[in-house]
C-alpha cells in the first residue's frame, strides 16, 4: 500500500483488454464466473470534471428502504436473490462492527449492509465520492495508505 500513497497518476498506455495468456483458468476461478464481455471500456474521460460523486441522504436512505422492502438494488443483478440471504446469514459478524466495502459507483452495498446493523461502514474508492450518511465514510487508497482522514 506504499504506492498508494501519493495520488494516481494518469497512465498514457491503455489497460490490456484480456487477461494475459495462460490465465483465463485462473481469472474465471475455472470457469465459476465466465467473462461476459472481453472489451475493455475506458471512462476516466467521464470522470474529468474532478467533482467527487455525491449521494445525498434522501438517495441512500431511499435505497435502504427499496432494500428493506425485497427489491433487488445490487447493481450486478442478482436475478436468483442469492446475495441478500447470503448477508442476513452473517448478519451476527456485520452487526454493531466496522465493514469495509471496497469500491462503489452507486452505494448499494453500503445500503444492504447498513440495513444489518454495522457501527460503521468505510468505503475505499479511487474516485473522490460522498455518501451523506454519519456512519459511512469514504477513503481514497492514497489516504488510507498516507493514514490520512477520510473525506466528508
Amino acid at each position: 500500500m506504499r504506492r498508494m500513497a501519493s495520488p494516481p497518476t494518469v497512465s498514457l498506455s491503455h489497460p490490456p483488454r484480456n487477461p494475459p495468456p495462460g490465465t483465463m483458468d485462473s481469472f474465471t476461478m475455472h470457469g465459476q464466473c465466465p467473462v461476459t464481455s472481453r472489451w475493455y471500456f475506458d471512462n476516466s474521460k467521464s470522470t474529468s470534471s474532478g467533482k467527487p460523486r455525491y449521494h445525498n441522504a434522501a438517495t441512500f436512505k431511499k435505497l435502504m428502504e427499496a432494500d428493506r422492502n425485497g427489491k433487488v438494488i445490487c447493481s450486478y443483478g442478482d436475478r436468483h436473490r442469492r446475495l441478500k440471504p447470503t448477508l442476513a446469514t452473517y448478519r451476527r459478524y456485520i452487526n454493531n462492527t466496522h465493514v469495509a466495502v471496497l469500491g462503489t459507483e452507486k452505494p448499494w452495498a453500503e445500503a444492504m449492509l447498513m440495513n444489518l446493523g454495522p457501527r460503521r461502514i468505510t468505503t475505499l474508492e479511487y474516485r473522490s465520492l460522498i455518501i451523506q450518511h454519519s456512519r459511512v465514510k469514504v477513503i481514497t487508497p492514497y489516504q488510507f495508505a498516507a493514514n490520512k482522514k477520510p473525506v466528508r
